[in-house]
């Protein structure tokens, strides 16, 4: 069953508000009503700034709240260009790996010198792997060009590349806390998660003959 995220809004209310109820349950003689403190914990979708708008009247109760969510330390400078496609943008969930994932498609087009999936697959784990290392979109692709074996750093795949599965093979995810309707940035704390070991120690595969085309110019956004 889909979830959207207006039900998890309405059902974080309602558990919030039977939470707080409880302390008056499982009695016949009435007692004076007692504070009580709740602690709610969050995950991915609603660890974002946006989500009390979603509580509407009830966005108090996501106060105090405390979770985790797949995030890597963004610099300054990125989170500028995305602000500048989308100046209202307050969140950056998933914002490091979709960049990424754009950029190491590109980048095995361009070695596989064709635009087929198939050959482009082949590529995708040897851009992060056993090459000579490149962080920026432009130096990478010039690289890229001359045929040369690279290994693609970025803005969320910075220890290892990937598996021989085509995973990273480590990954950061971030503790986040809501102080009022809003993250606040100075609580957040990075962890790292994978083994760096587990990256793929396989010579990347070289052209094979789908990939006899002229060499795709992949044009990227250094």
């Amino acid at each position: 069953m889909v979830v959207t995220r207006g039900s998890r809004a309405a059902t974080l209310a309602v558990c919030a508000t039977l939470l707080l109820a409880t302390s008056a349950c499982g009695t016949e003689e009435p007692k004076e009503a007692a504070t009580q403190q709740v602690r709610l914990y969050g995950s991915d979708g609603n660890m974002l700034n946006s989500y009390a708008a979603e509580l509407k009247d009830r966005a108090d109760l996501i106060d105090g709240m405390k979770g985790t969510t797949p995030l890597t330390p963004l610099p300054e400078s990125f989170k500028n260009r995305l602000r500048s496609v989308d100046p209202k943008l307050g969140d950056f969930l998933y914002a490091g790996e979709s960049y990424d994932a754009v950029v190491i498609s590109a980048l095995a087009a361009q070695l596989a010198g064709t635009t087929n999936p198939a050959a482009i697959a082949k590529q995708i784990v040897g851009v992060t792997t056993n090459g000579q290392r490149c962080e920026t979109v432009a130096a990478c692709l010039t690289l890229a060009r001359n045929g040369q074996d690279i290994e693609y750093r970025g803005m969320s795949l910075n220890r290892a590349g990937f598996t021989d599965a085509g995973e990273p093979s480590t990954a950061s995810y971030a503790t986040l806390h809501f102080d009022g309707p809003k993250l606040n940035d100075g609580k957040t704390e990075f962890v790292g998660a994978g083994d760096e070991s587990a990256a793929s120690t396989k010579a990347r595969r070289s052209r094979g003959s789908s990939a006899a085309t002229a060499p795709t110019r992949a044009t990227v956004r250094p």
